[in-house]
């Protein structure tokens, strides 16, 4: 894997704390970020492609940036930063004389490290310092609107010994040849974990306090070359998402009710969508504000699975081979556009007898 696409600035607070972190994750909260900073790039507080809670976050932050720099800005400033050597993009720039002030928008909900330990920031300081001799020192601000948060903190050009220090370690760390793995917090984005050996193993330690249950001598997946290590694996990957699920579901029983609190999580409430139990009635409410047809029949969905059983009743009704029927009628709309044909794929299933039971030990 190359890494340049892993030594970013956005992504060294991640490298620090594992030097084999991985992720091409994406969002709609990371879409609905880089959308909000355009918004703000473009100091556009109206956009009609934004929602009203949206508007106010933009707002929120162009108020703090405007009270701060009444005498104007930069915006999305690209400098290369010194030791990673990759380009880093400041939201808002300004430069004075013998001070210059750097501002990052974050739009989500997750809390950020303060200023002091915040790699990203630190290294757009360092640049600045590295780059233009005569500023003594760089302002850094975290602007945070939905969180109603203001991070604060200023690198003077005394703190650069320990930025370059910091930003070679981590550049070190990601080059080796096989990086060091490091499970943690981080691993929530992380895209190696499928074969990331540290996870494996700290997940197969904690199997060993059960009974009846296959462990592979190999945890790797990519490193498996017995029979006996893959059908113990498989035992095992059928039975963790039932366990896993149960965890989550009696744990958050036991926080809600006070009964518990884990440092590393707290409760956050969610819940099952609104489901439209009536369409038509539903398509005639929203034509009653204005909202077409065509526009309505855009966000619908049909279930495959209730639209086979729709068709075999109607098929068996008419007394016509419902098999063929079906597909038949699945082909045509395929052909003429209406349909996107699915893939099929295999699996494998516990044979009848084969299930193990774990038992806890006593």
């Amino acid at each position: 894997m190359d890494d340049k696409v892993r030594l970013t600035s956005s992504n060294l607070k991640n490298l620090a704390k594992c030097p084999s972190y991985y992720s091409e994750f994406s969002s709609d909260a990371a879409s609905e970020g880089q959308f909000l900073h355009k918004m703000c790039e473009d100091r556009d507080r109206d956009n009609e492609e934004m929602t009203q809670e949206q508007k106010l976050q933009v707002g929120k932050a162009l108020d703090y940036v405007e009270s701060f720099l009444p005498d104007g800005w930069q915006t999305e400033i690209k400098m290369k930063i010194p030791i990673i050597n990759r380009n880093g993009i400041m939201d808002v720039f300004s430069k004075g004389a013998k001070h210059a002030v750097v501002m990052d928008y974050k739009f989500g909900i997750t809390p950020e490290e303060d200023v002091p330990n915040n790699y990203q920031m630190r290294s757009y300081a360092y640049t600045l310092l590295y780059k233009y001799k005569e500023l003594k020192s760089v302002d850094l601000h975290l602007v945070m609107p939905r969180q109603e948060m203001i991070l604060q903190g200023v690198v003077k050009r005394s703190d650069m010994k320990q930025i370059e220090y910091d930003l070679k370690l981590i550049k070190r760390r990601c080059e080796q040849k096989e990086p060091e793995y490091n499970p943690g917090d981080v691993c929530k984005w992380c895209d190696r974990k499928p074969d990331c050996e540290a996870c494996m193993s700290k997940a197969i330690n904690c199997l060993k306090y059960i009974d009846n249950l296959p462990i592979p001598v190999e945890t790797n997946p990519t490193k498996m070359v017995t029979v006996e290590d893959r059908n113990a694996a498989q035992h095992l990957a059928m039975l963790l998402p039932d366990w896993c699920t149960m965890i989550k579901k009696k744990n958050a029983e036991l926080v809600l009710d006070g009964e518990l609190e884990l440092p590393d999580f707290k409760i956050t409430k969610g819940g099952t969508a609104p489901k439209v139990i009536d369409i038509l009635l539903f398509k005639e409410i929203l034509e009653q504000e204005g909202i077409s047809t065509k526009d309505f029949l855009t966000i619908c969905s049909i279930s495959m699975e209730k639209l086979r059983a729709m068709l075999a009743n109607y098929a068996a009704q008419n007394e016509v081979n419902t098999d063929i029927f079906i597909d038949e009628l699945l082909t045509h709309a395929e052909y003429e556009g209406a349909l996107l044909a699915g893939h099929p794929y295999h699996y494998l299933r516990t044979i009848r007898g084969k299930k193990i039971k774990p038992q806890i030990k006593e």
